[in-house]
């Protein structure tokens, strides 16, 4: 009885120890890529609007826009935005961007505590450190924490649930379906995504029924299953009785939907031939398409290097676990539904970003450590043998592990160190050219609406097929030399204003003042 708690203060301690050097790390990352962002992500726009619209119509955002994008994120930079005004009274545009980047790095921090303990069940203390701090390093996963995009808080309550769903297969408790169903209902808020983890408690609860060993009673199942439900339904069922089921919810259940010429659109009333093309070309193109989309976008995230130790890793691992584990069966389910998500997404929208895979990267990001090591005890033994062979001796062995993390995160640190989107510097010189020469009542058109962000302007994204009557200026991007403008409306011209050359990709920005009647 003394050794074991002894054992475990030394094990809590060492736990302290190794996420106190984790978040530590991990917070320094956060705060040089917020200190160096050059601009944030296109979406980032449209979460800090929304933030900015619930102080004076909150149910209208919680409702929705018709995008059906959940309201979490919004609301916490909202809430960030209000503490950060005990100290400032600021409301500039820099305000909320520090506020919504403040929250993403919170929440990324939150995380890796949970991921850490995650990975402690899975492969142990040693490795899951290991595999934190490669995540922490990755610089895909690294900018999303630091962005004003909700990746990393979908991310915190996705591990919590998961992690609780863990502990209670681990150690056969089953009030802990509870903590993770209300888990699973917070994430709702942030990417409905996240009530997945209903799905991963159900299917807790039914391999009980068929396991020998840790065989609850039906009672404890059905109480469990009780509060895995409630548990969600506390925080997402007001939302979802306000707000309706997201659209992506609404599109599968009323009615199927394919693709044509590059767009879509619900299925109504077309031949047979029709519907059979569009079934083939669903199943022969988009299926291969998605599957390679997906290999890309994990590989992105990975940074390449990390993914050939990440499919050894996972292969040893899942090997070496007897058939009916059940953390072996949980993570084959986790890992089998999110690569049937993102491919799904891929389908529908016939694109998908590399965000869409980090929770994949976030919760299988622990085999690394034991790919290295299966790689690292090959290749010791490989040197041990020429050494042999060449009859060296006194030699110590090195350290190919170490080894082979130091050179992954010396790949990385060249992508993680360049400020976020320096390649479009530009499009802030051009967001001071327009507050310094527009006035807040002019209403501009833009090719990206980034750009009157930054300005304080409202901004209206479009015109690339037509001008719009009542545009006073129009802000387009070009690639190459040449400028080719939609067709304008009857009375109507362009003059330009000011023009810049972009850093990358030959292109230029150049703003145009709209000419109309006895002014042309």
């Amino acid at each position: 009885m003394i050794v074991d708690k002894t054992t475990n203060r030394f094990a809590e301690k060492g736990d302290f120890i190794n996420i106190a050097i984790l978040l530590a790390i991990a917070l320094g990352v956060g705060i040089y890529l917020i200190a160096t962002t050059v601009l944030i992500a296109r979406d980032g726009v449209f979460y800090i609007e929304l933030a900015q619209k619930f102080g004076s119509d909150p149910i209208g955002v919680i409702k929705g826009p018709p995008f059906g994008y959940p309201f979490g994120y919004p609301f916490l930079v909202f809430i960030a935005h209000k503490a950060a005004a005990f100290f400032s009274n600021s409301s500039s545009v820099y305000s909320w961007i520090y506020s919504g980047q403040a929250v993403s790095l919170l929440c990324r921090l939150l995380s890796l505590i949970a991921l850490y303990f995650i990975g402690k069940v899975l492969v142990g203390s040693r490795n899951s450190f290991w595999a934190v701090l490669i995540l922490i390093m990755l610089p895909y996963p690294a900018r999303f924490g630091s962005d004003v995009l909700r990746e990393w808080p979908h991310i915190l309550f996705l591990s919590v649930g998961f992690l609780f769903l863990i502990w209670a297969a681990k150690q056969g408790k089953w009030w802990m379906f509870g903590p993770a169903g209300l888990a699973s209902g917070m994430g709702y808020l942030f990417r409905i995504e996240c009530a997945q983890l209903i799905l991963y408690g159900l299917f807790l609860l039914a391999s009980n029924l068929f396991r020998s060993s840790r065989k609850w009673p039906i009672k404890n199942l059905v109480l469990a299953g009780l509060l895995l439900l409630a548990g969600f339904a506390i925080p997402a069922g007001p939302y979802i009785k306000v707000a309706g089921l997201p659209r992506q919810v609404l599109n599968i259940i009323k009615a199927p939907t394919v693709r044509t010429n590059g767009a879509y659109h619900r299925e109504g009333p077309v031949e047979q031939s029709d519907s059979l093309q569009c079934q083939s070309k669903f199943i022969l193109g988009d299926i291969p398409k998605a599957f390679g989309r997906f290999a890309i976008a994990i590989s992105e995230n990975l940074f390449y290097f990390f993914v050939p130790f990440l499919l050894i890793g996972i292969y040893y691992h899942f090997r070496k676990r007897p058939a009916n584990d059940i953390e072996k069966l949980l993570m084959s389910v986790f890992i089998f539904f999110n690569v049937l998500i993102f491919v799904w997404l891929h389908s529908k929208r016939g694109h998908n970003s590399s965000r869409h895979i980090l929770p994949l990267v976030a919760l299988t990001v622990f085999y690394i450590p034991v790919g290295l090591e299966i790689a690292a005890e090959n290749l010791s033994s490989k040197l041990s043998m020429i050494r042999r062979k060449s009859n060296i001796t006194g030699t110590k062995s090195f350290p190919c592990f170490f080894a082979l993390i130091a050179i992954g995160i010396g790949i990385c640190l060249p992508k993680l160190s360049r400020p976020m989107r320096a390649e479009k510097k530009g499009y802030r010189t051009a967001a001071v050219w327009l507050r310094e020469n527009t006035a807040e009542k002019n209403r501009i058109t833009t090719a990206d609406r980034r750009i009157t962000f930054y300005a304080g302007r409202a901004g209206r994204k479009g015109g690339n097929k037509r001008i719009p009557k009542k545009a006073d200026y129009v802000v387009k991007i070009f690639k190459g030399n040449k400028e080719t403008l939609p067709p304008l409306p009857p009375g109507i011209d362009l003059e330009k204003m000011y023009s810049l050359n972009l850093d990358t990709d030959d292109k230029r920005i150049v703003i145009y003042k709209v000419l109309r009647g006895e002014k042309r």
